[in-house]
């Protein structure tokens, strides 16, 4: 959700993509897809953001990748 999205609102999404992917239909579809889907907090999943951010970033920086 963008920044400053109140906290019942996105508490509501989570609990609606948790749901979905419950669903095992929509974990075969994602899995074809190459998606690993998981149903994190909100917290959790803004945790698993900077680790990706910083892994990546540094990889980018490293490699002097540049946008064209």
């Amino acid at each position: 959700a963008p920044p400053r999205t109140p906290a019942p609102m996105v508490a509501r999404l989570q609990q609606a993509v948790a749901a979905a992917v419950a669903v095992p239909e929509v974990r075969e579809r994602l899995a074809v897809l190459g998606a690993d889907p998981v149903a994190d907090t909100p917290a959790e999943f803004a945790a698993f953001c900077g680790r990706e951010y910083a892994r990546w970033g540094k990889l980018v920086r490293d490699a002097q990748v540049k946008l064209d």
